[in-house]
């Protein structure tokens, strides 16, 4: 039997009359819908589409396929909200994984806040900045951060788009006199290249470099150095005047974080919610 999923994803296609629109309308990229289709064509033993440069058109056996499938999608709709209905309760244990720095910061006390809302459910928090292999580790939503959405067949959602800001304690930018040197803390990476703080920059003086991002917001507030982070990091920071933005002109990045789940035709009901509920934490942090 074909996976779902797949099911799903060849439905968007032919709705969509292309993979990029399909894409698109699944938030997923492009290679996973691809990958999706092939596994399908490759399952039934026949191609669902005929592609050229101009359109993409459904073959013969994908018109015919497409009705049953579609019958079948509108089943099991009904049938999970049907569930759903009758329980009119969220229950359950929700494993979730996150980089260490934004578990800390934030999603631990955004979960807290999800559980006062469902207390029949329980939370299994995980901080690790690793990949996380659903297929091994027992996790329903892995939290990562990435300018671009990950390459996978999981299910992904965007919670939030955020600005990497330059930082410094409110003493340390007012001694930044446009003449003297400016300490900077840079960032070592796991594959060991060095993540500089305003690259290029003439009167840089870089005399500290971590590979953490929480000793590096530990060290700007400590008023030691500037330093570059995700906005989310030190919303708070920011907020209550700890820290304040000194880009003064450069142009820094923009990253995303994405909520990833398993793939299937629709998430569980509690991680549906617990999706939400992160989109908005996240929302209510940064500024776009």
């Amino acid at each position: 039997m074909a996976r779902f999923s797949d099911v799903d994803v060849f439905l968007a296609v032919a709705s969509a009359g292309s993979f990029r629109q399909a894409a698109h309308r699944l938030e997923v990229t492009k290679s996973t819908v691809s990958r999706a289709v092939a596994r399908l064509e490759v399952h039934l033993g026949a191609p669902l589409f005929v592609r050229d440069q101009r359109a993409l058109r459904l073959t013969e056996a994908g018109l015919e396929y497409r009705a049953f499938a579609a019958a079948a999608a509108a089943a099991l709709d009904e049938g999970e909200r049907a569930v759903e209905a009758s329980s009119g309760t969220i229950r359950g244990t929700l494993r979730v994984s996150a980089p260490r720095a934004l578990g800390e910061v934030c999603v631990a006390e955004m979960l807290g806040a999800f559980l006062d809302r469902h207390p029949q459910v329980s939370v299994e928090l995980a901080l690790s900045d690793d990949l996380v292999r659903f297929s091994t580790e027992n996790v329903d939503v892995a939290i990562r951060a990435g300018r671009e959405l990950p390459d996978s067949d999981l299910s992904a959602r965007r919670l939030a788009r955020c600005r990497i800001v330059a930082v410094a304690t409110p003493e340390r930018a007012a001694a930044l006199d446009g003449s003297s040197p400016i300490p900077l803390v840079d960032f070592s990476m796991p594959d060991g290249t060095v993540r500089e703080a305003f690259p290029g920059e003439p009167r840089a003086s870089r005399r500290f470099r971590v590979n953490d991002y929480l000793a590096m917001r530990r060290v700007i507030l400590s008023g030691r150095a500037v330093g570059v982070l995700s906005e989310l990091l030190v919303a708070r920071d920011l907020r209550e005047g700890r820290l304040v933005r000194v880009e003064r002109g450069r142009t820094l990045p923009t990253a995303s974080y994405w909520a990833l789940y398993g793939p299937g035709r629709r998430a569980p009901a509690k991680v549906r919610a617990l999706v939400d509920h992160l989109a908005l934490g996240f929302a209510s942090q940064v500024t776009e």
